[in-house]
């Protein structure tokens, strides 16, 4: 058996440093910190090569073999310069990634710490949202960038990393604004109450509000960000990171998150997202609605969430089921199993409308529907709790569908 060498010492700590160099060059700033090195070397070589074909061209003035090497060098030494440009550049637009990725990430934090002051922590339990929380931008947030890796690896063109950047910052602005009206009707014997959500003027003005609609002021929160980021390098002599075209991108991705509903298909439906739509645009109104096709775990929590969220006569009855009347039970039971009984219908007409929401991307339709694939899933998922459900009591369906629990959000998640 041959005897193994043992490495010198030395070379261990060689071979750990190039692993090191190695990791560092992958990241952004490795990678800038690369081409600048290379910038450098370039610059000093075809300043060189100007200096000795100026000295070369006096010394050998009239030697036709001389001016044909030189023109050779002359002719390297205009290509160094222009890969001189190319690695500037690369390294400016490098910087500007790398800055819009820092102020992405500001707006991230900043819509968070809305999302929780005024969702999670309100003082008001009702203004307490189950479903409309910081977990829900989150998620959207993270199938955004999922639907734009798509629809780039389907489409190149159409996407590049300041496509994915807009497109998170949208989505985490969304839904940063929730007015709302109780919407209080006669049913039969009972009185129903519902949180009615003003998503456009139109549901404002039923309830004789001037008000422009959440989603139009959702996007003004996003809006009032990027002034203030931009305000903020302007005073510290940096260029601003976000254009006026970016302002409007948000404004036409969260306004086509405003729902709509099919009643043939039964399910939500989003009638500002059409054809000609940008991919920031549908990315943002596909993860919003997106849970159904690609997190059929997700999919069942968020309906009993946003059912908590939405019936706030049930969650007034909650704090105090044994004060209730058999009919009162009754009633409510029934509008429980009616809910979870829809759940299944809602992910079928989900699926249904996959493909006239993905026609305005014919190169990338393909990938996209990769990520859509679980359909089916939500619907036998969803109609197997409707089934458990059917013989439940009042308590015992309160209990499963997470009355008095605290509510579950994502606060320790980060939009990579």
């Amino acid at each position: 058996m041959s005897e193994r060498k043992e490495r010198p010492p030395q070379e261990d700590g060689l071979e750990k440093e190039k692993k090191v160099e190695a990791a560092e060059s992958a990241t952004p700033e490795g990678e800038r910190a690369a081409a600048t090195a290379e910038l450098s070397a370039v610059k000093n070589a075809a300043a060189e090569t100007s200096t000795a074909i100026e000295d070369a061209r006096q010394k050998f003035a009239g030697d036709p073999e001389a001016d044909a090497e030189l023109e050779a060098i002359f002719d390297h030494s205009e290509r160094a310069k222009a890969r001189i440009k190319e690695i500037e550049a690369q390294l400016e637009r490098g910087e500007r990634i790398v800055d819009l990725n820092e102020a992405v990430n500001e707006g991230t934090q900043a819509a968070m710490e809305l999302l929780r002051s005024r969702f999670e922590d309100a003082e008001d339990e009702k203004d307490r949202l189950p479903f409309h929380n910081a977990g829900h931008s989150v998620g959207v947030a993270a199938r955004t960038r999922k639907i734009l890796e798509a629809i780039e690896r389907g489409a190149p063109d159409l996407v590049d990393e300041r496509t994915v950047e807009i497109g998170q910052l949208a989505a985490v602005f969304h839904d940063s604004v929730q007015v709302w009206e109780p919407a209080v009707t006669k049913d039969g014997e009972f009185t129903k109450v519902i949180r009615k959500r003003l998503a456009t003027p139109a549901d404002a003005k039923a309830v004789g509000s001037g008000y422009a609609g959440n989603e139009t002021a959702s996007a003004a929160e996003a809006v009032k960000f990027i002034d203030a980021y931009n305000e903020k390098r302007r005073t510290a002599g940096s260029a601003e990171v976000f254009t006026d075209e970016d302002k409007d991108v948000i404004r036409r991705a969260i306004d086509a998150t405003i729902p709509g509903f099919d009643p043939e298909k039964g399910t939500v439906v989003q009638p500002r997202l059409v054809k000609e739509s940008s991919v920031i645009t549908r990315a943002v109104a596909l993860a919003d609605l997106g849970e159904s096709g690609m997190d059929p775990e997700g999919y069942l929590m968020a309906g009993d969430a946003l059912f908590r969220e939405e019936s706030l006569d049930i969650l007034d009855a909650s704090k105090d089921a044994g004060a209730l009347s058999d009919a009162q039970k009754d009633y409510y039971r029934k509008r429980m199993l009616g809910w979870s009984k829809f759940q299944p219908k809602f992910a079928a007409g989900r699926k249904a409308r996959l493909e006239q929401e993905l026609e305005g991307l014919p190169e990338a339709a393909a990938e996209v529907r990769k990520m859509f694939s679980r359909f089916d899933e939500s619907v036998s998922g969803s109609a197997d709790v409707a089934a458990r459900r059917e013989n439940m009591t009042f308590e015992e369906l309160l209990k499963d569908m997470g009355y008095g629990e605290d509510q579950k959000t994502e606060k320790g998640v980060e939009v990579a």
